[in-house]
C-alpha cells in the first residue's frame, strides 16, 4: 500500500512540474513567421477579378491559400506553405480544379519572398525556372 502512494505522488509531482515549464510553441521562429504579411482576404486582379483568402492553420505552422478566380477565370485552387526548419526554406504546394500541381521552394531574399521551382517546358532538354 505504501509503494502505491509513493508512485502516485511522484507522478503527480512530475505532472505539476511539467505544467509549470514553458514549452516553446512550434513554428514561432522569425523565419517561420515570414508569410504572416499574406494572411487576410484579398481582392485580386490581372485583367479579370477574383479573391484570395489566406489563413494560418495547424498551430500557425501552415499558411493556407484559397484562390477563386471566378468570374474572371474558372480557375479555383489552393496552396499550403510551411517553413522547413531543417532545410531552412519555405515549401509551397499548389493544386487546382484544372488538375494543376506545382511545388515551390524558397524564402525571403532582400525585401521580398521568392518561391521558385524547376520545370520542363517541352521535355527534359528544355528546363526553366518558374517563379
Amino acid at each position: 500500500m505504501y509503494m502505491r502512494w509513493v508512485v502516485v505522488l511522484g507522478w503527480m509531482m512530475t505532472g505539476a512540474l511539467t505544467a509549470q515549464q514553458e514549452v516553446p510553441p512550434p513554428c514561432q521562429s522569425p523565419e517561420a513567421r515570414q508569410f504572416d504579411f499574406w494572411v487576410g482576404h484579398w481582392q485580386v486582379s490581372w485583367g479579370g477579378q477574383g479573391t484570395n483568402t489566406v489563413s494560418s492553420d495547424l498551430r500557425s505552422c501552415v499558411i493556407v491559400e484559397r484562390f477563386d478566380g471566378r468570374p474572371g477565370t474558372p480557375l479555383v485552387g489552393m496552396s499550403v506553405s510551411t517553413f522547413d526548419v531543417r532545410a531552412q526554406q519555405w515549401n509551397q504546394t499548389w493544386v487546382d480544379n484544372q488538375g494543376g500541381y506545382l511545388d515551390f521552394t524558397g524564402g525571403w531574399q532582400d525585401d521580398r519572398m521568392i518561391l521558385q521551382r524547376d520545370a520542363e517546358r517541352d521535355g527534359p532538354l528544355d528546363p526553366f525556372r518558374s517563379r
